[in-house]
């Protein structure tokens, strides 16, 4: 009898640890999604495309990202644009892949972004059309897709295919940030590129300390493209 009461409180006490535990995890809110994404088309400064973006917002691809900021914020890059000085690439901000893409490879492209002031429409065209690079400021041709900022987080996801001319290399996907000629901030999170479905994006949601996948260049700041540091990235 003794036992058997011994067993019946023993089996209570695993039953009362295990349903003590509770729901512990309280993650982070990522910034809100409250707009739909833009759709893409052709630019008329040598940067657009004719194929609209979808709105499934983009992974959150840590990848290997160093260190972790880890301070319970959510973390994302910021580019301070000044007035355009004269071209529409005098500021640019570019995801520099480890390697090139090749020939009718696949190409999807997600992000989440904003501005703080809203970029306009032109026509049926967005202002913001996506270039190909090799190296940052190296202009090698032009992805067909694009899209505008509004001034709250929107995910945004972009495909395409890649035709790769003779003689040409396409490592880095471009943003011309002075096609919008006014001053501006611009906000860039969950970054993802995806060559045939393999993420290839270090630090994507920019929780880590390696940036080494992007690069910036302000109009009379940076006298070249330069390695996005901790100075550009900003939390809430």
């Amino acid at each position: 009898m003794k036992r058997k009461f011994f067993a019946l409180a023993l089996a209570g006490l695993v039953a009362f640890s295990f349903t003590s535990c509770g729901d512990d995890d309280d993650e982070t809110p990522a910034p809100p999604n409250n707009n739909q994404g833009q759709n893409g088309g052709d630019n008329n400064n040598n940067n657009g495309g004719n194929n609209g973006g979808t709105n499934n917002g983009g992974d959150n691809n840590g990848g290997n990202g160093g260190e972790q900021q880890g301070n319970g914020k959510n973390h994302f890059i910021v580019v301070d644009v000044p007035e355009m000085a004269a071209n529409p690439w005098d500021s640019q901000f570019w995801i520099n892949l480890d390697e090139p893409v090749g020939d009718g490879d696949d190409i999807v492209i997600s992000f989440k972004c904003k501005a703080d002031v809203e970029t306009p429409q032109e026509g049926d065209n967005p202002v913001f059309g996506l270039q190909w690079h090799n190296e940052p400021s190296d202009y090698q041709g032009n992805l067909a897709v694009g899209h505008n900022f509004t001034t709250k987080w929107e995910p945004v996801e972009l495909t395409d295919k890649v035709t790769l001319p003779d003689g040409k290399t396409y490592k880095s996907i471009t943003w011309n940030l002075n096609n919008f000629a006014g001053e501006n901030k611009y906000y860039f999170d969950d970054i993802s590129v995806k060559v045939n479905g393999v993420e290839k994006v270090t630090n994507g949601n920019i929780e880590g300390t390696e940036f080494k996948n992007f690069y910036k260049k302000t109009n009379e700041v940076d006298a070249g493209p330069v390695v996005v540091t901790a100075d550009n990235v900003k939390e809430e």
